[in-house]
């Protein structure tokens, strides 16, 4: 179905939810970015990909914060499209090993449960939305509040290295963050992502 603002979505997804939203970050009278964040709390299982015509970093950054899957900048031709439909939906059958649940900030898998504090929660949700495709070093940066100008990129990398550690005790060893082309990271096992528990 198509809605031309937030008003039309709303009444619509009384009556029936949607299985994805493919939203429009200018929308009249508010923003694409409240409306994605609105149903990414309330229905942890959408799927959302953010569209625009502003083809800015920091616009890539709060898509992805607010629950974005995939950020598409217009114009886009109608294959892009189709593939990342095929990638946010193929992605979604998968079944999870481990859940990353966002409150309170705990990664629970098959032999317990890792505490985690709210940056590391947001860096690993961010991954794994983004999975299996890099996260550039500035995004996650921007995720977990390191200053660009201030921080460097060994921050980051320290930052990313104490999780590690963390994550260690994990059965089977098959979740990883891996460094990518000096470009970014990567998870090597998408999480499943609840908000309330």
């Amino acid at each position: 179905m198509l809605f031309y603002d937030a008003e039309e979505l709303h009444e619509q997804c009384s009556r029936k939810l949607p299985d994805l939203l493919l939203v429009d970050n200018q929308l009249p009278r508010e923003s694409g970015f409240s409306v994605a964040a609105r149903y990414s709390k309330a229905l942890p299982s959408i799927r959302i990909i953010m569209m625009s015509v502003l083809d800015q970093k920091q616009h890539f950054t709060q898509g992805y914060e607010v629950g974005a899957m995939l950020y598409l900048p217009k114009p886009f031709e109608p294959e892009a499209l189709r593939a990342c439909l095929r990638g946010v939906f193929d992605n979604s059958r998968q079944a999870y090993r481990l859940t990353l649940k966002m409150e309170p900030c705990r990664l629970h898998h098959a032999g317990g449960s890792i505490a985690l504090s709210g940056l590391e929660a947001k860096l690993l949700r961010c991954l794994s939305l983004r999975s299996p495709k890099v996260v550039e070093y500035f995004e996650l940066m921007d995720v977990v509040g390191f200053n660009m100008e201030q921080s460097k990129k060994t921050s980051l990398e320290v930052f990313v290295s104490r999780l590690r550690k963390k994550l260690q005790p994990i059965e089977g060893h098959s979740l990883a963050i891996k460094n990518k082309q000096n470009l970014g990271y990567v998870i090597t096992e998408p999480l499943q992502v609840i908000f309330d528990c």
